[in-house]
């Protein structure tokens, strides 16, 4: 009799557990998607799935002007993606350039572009664009969207032009910080030039690992040279610097 007992209630035990359609091992390795902020629902397929050791190295730049009218991102979706900068050396040169690519995005939205360049004196921004470039996932609450602005100045000295490539992390639904990952930019202003560049590799650990180098000649002869190495790590709190060494 005791046996039968055992058997039948082994037999309800296991009938409700197949009923249920999910075990205890489903549980345990089923995970939620990231959750992205609403105000970026529209252009998320823009930022294309990326695979980790990712590099934006010296190749990368010299190709970053094809395909330059995919993807471009709304001065909307730039501002809300730049909502939260990060406090370092780079932020108030991204906000310099942002804020005249605002300028430059407005003046073409309301058809008033070509006042805009006829104003243009030595020194001012001529063009700037921004895209979506790629989106890399950390677990199942944390990414990096990487977006870039491409800038130029005026044609005359003081001239520049260059790359910036912001990675914004986004945690829980929310954009955490915005700090720029990689550069490259030239600028000059006869007889001095100088040229920089600052490229990376993104592990799947999260950590950014960075060197920078800016070197300044006159007339071809080499007055200054800057090297620097930095590691970041990836967080929900933000960036967070492990190392610097110059």
């Amino acid at each position: 009799m005791n046996k039968l007992i055992f058997f039948v209630s082994a037999s309800i035990l296991l009938l409700n557990s197949c009923s249920s359609g999910k075990t205890k091992q489903d549980e345990i390795i089923e995970t939620k998607s990231i959750e992205y902020p609403k105000e970026l629902e529209s252009v998320l397929e823009n930022f294309k799935q990326e695979k980790f050791d990712l590099e934006f190295n010296l190749k990368f730049f010299e190709d970053s002007t094809k395909n330059n009218t995919l993807n471009v991102l709304k001065i909307d979706e730039v501002k809300f993606l730049n909502s939260q900068v990060s406090k370092d050396n780079s932020t108030e040169t991204n906000s310099y350039y942002l804020n005249d690519y605002y300028s430059i995005e407005q003046a073409k939205l309301d058809k008033k572009y070509e006042e805009y360049l006829s104003k243009l004196d030595i020194g001012m921004m001529k063009e700037a664009n921004c895209y979506a470039l790629s989106k890399l996932e950390f677990g199942d609450s944390l990414a990096l969207l990487i977006w870039k602005i491409d800038f130029s100045s005026y044609e005359a000295c003081p001239y520049y032009t260059g790359t910036h490539i912001l990675g914004t992390i986004v945690a829980d639904g929310k954009v955490i910080q915005t700090m720029q990952i990689a550069s490259q930019e030239s600028a000059a202003d006869a007889p001095m030039a100088s040229s920089s560049t600052q490229f990376v590799k993104i592990f799947k650990t999260g950590k950014i690992a960075a060197k920078y180098e800016n070197i300044v000649d006159e007339e071809e002869s080499i007055v200054e040279h800057t090297k620097e190495s930095k590691d970041f790590q990836i967080t929900k709190k933000g960036f967070k610097l492990i190392s610097s060494k110059k």
